[in-house]
């Protein structure tokens, strides 16, 4: 069973290296231990004017790492039965606190 795995930046040095050296995304794939498709999205994501470069591969996939981190979270059942009960546990009146709940979802859907 394959675990999942991120590209590291030695990684994206080895990537850079057999790249240069002219070795196929199948061989690179091989080489790394990642599958072709990961290979392939990991060139087309991160090759800049320049073609491939380790450094500036790196620079871009921890800037989209960290615009993912800053992006707010997706209100499920799970996380809205947890909220209900931590307010009820600071004694909100749940009447207040599902009207406070529907202004903030509401806010949120309309891009506000």
């Amino acid at each position: 069973m394959r675990t999942y795995r991120r590209i590291a930046y030695e990684d994206r040095c080895q990537l850079y290296a057999l790249r240069k050296a002219g070795k196929t995304q199948t061989e690179i794939s091989q080489a790394l231990g990642f599958s072709q498709g990961t290979v392939s999205r990991e060139l087309a994501r991160n090759a800049g004017r320049r073609g491939y470069r380790f450094q500036q591969a790196q620079r871009l996939a921890q800037a989209r790492q960290q615009q993912v981190q800053c992006q707010p979270r997706k209100l499920t059942g799970r996380v809205c039965r947890t909220l209900t009960r931590k307010l009820r546990s600071e004694r909100w009146p749940l009447a207040q606190s599902r009207m406070d709940l529907s202004d903030d979802l509401g806010r949120q859907a309309q891009g506000r």
